[in-house]
């Protein structure tokens, strides 16, 4: 089955792909196991810090975790004011969406980084990943 086709993606700032889908009856308003999607926000520092989230990943399913970093600058890996929290993600997981508690998504899973902790993960802001691929999440 045909999911969709990649339309628009950037590893400029943000590591992120837009997908244009082949039937549009496929989008979801909730996320497995996480419940709804109510928009996105921008992370607020310092309130966001410590701050619980989620993700759903395609390998490990439903992952809590906690916000550790915020606007954190990776040039190595072209990302800007990424997002880094705790949280025990597996490959396949790229892409997820991190979700606050009021089900705001704050950013998408980009990866990890041998240079910090192992149970650490980095996020492109969603905010930075709209705007550059011209989308929304309403």
């Amino acid at each position: 089955m045909r999911v969709g086709s990649v339309d628009r993606g950037t590893r400029t700032g943000v590591d992120a792909a837009r997908v244009r889908l082949a039937d549009t009856g496929m989008v979801r308003r909730d996320i497995p196991t996480i419940g709804d999607v109510n928009g996105w926000r921008w992370p607020a520092f310092p309130a966001d810090l410590g701050e619980g989230v989620r993700l759903y990943g395609a390998s490990s399913g439903r992952l809590d975790g906690v916000i550790t970093h915020l606007e954190v600058d990776f040039p190595v890996f072209s990302l800007e004011r990424t997002i880094v929290a705790s949280i025990p993600t597996d490959h396949g997981d790229s892409g997820a969406a991190l979700v606050d508690a009021a089900g705001h998504v704050l950013g998408f899973l980009v990866g990890a980084s041998s240079n910090i902790a192992s149970s650490l993960r980095l996020f492109s802001p969603a905010g930075l990943v709209l705007d550059r691929l011209d989308c929304n999440i309403p």
